[in-house]
């Protein structure tokens, strides 16, 4: 299934990219076991593979290749799932380039410490930094509800 990326459009570049359907290519689901996605696997690649056969489709064979390998590793499965799942269009690569990368965001109290290091002008040492200031502004409102909120307790 070929999509166009809304940015690429927008910026006049028109490229498509492949949405492809890693699970229905190796004829499984995303409940399938590891075992039963290489059985898939086996059985679909061996009329491809270059030394068992005389068809030479090198396109199917890496495509059975790279599902096989998204879908059998943990991490990159999860993000494949959620990238299939996601409803912006954008490339796999891209995506799971920046989902590698992303942690999430954690609603805790902001834990102090003493700094080890020694800033030259202690003043201003966090009034210029935009971040700590917003912090400053969303910690010091207190309130039961939101302590037990960012505690997980509800």
């Amino acid at each position: 299934l070929k999509m166009q990326h809304a940015a690429y459009n927008a910026f006049g570049y028109g490229r498509e990219y492949d949405r492809s359907d890693y699970y229905a290519i190796l004829g499984c689901d995303r409940y399938s076991t590891k075992s039963q996605i290489m059985a898939e696997y086996r059985q679909r690649i061996r009329p491809f593979h270059p030394d068992k056969s005389l068809k030479q489709v090198p396109e199917i064979f890496y495509e059975l290749q790279k599902a096989k390998n998204i879908l059998t590793d943990d991490e990159t499965k999860r993000a494949y799932d959620a990238w299939f799942d996601c409803s912006i269009d954008i490339p796999w690569s891209f995506w799971l380039k920046n989902f590698r990368s992303l942690s999430g965001i954690h609603w805790t109290r902001r834990v102090h410490s003493a700094s080890m290091l020694k800033y030259r002008n202690e003043e201003k040492k966090m009034e210029n930094s935009y971040v700590d200031g917003i912090w400053r502004q969303l910690s010091s409102h207190h309130s039961s509800l939101l302590e037990k909120f960012r505690d997980y307790e509800i």
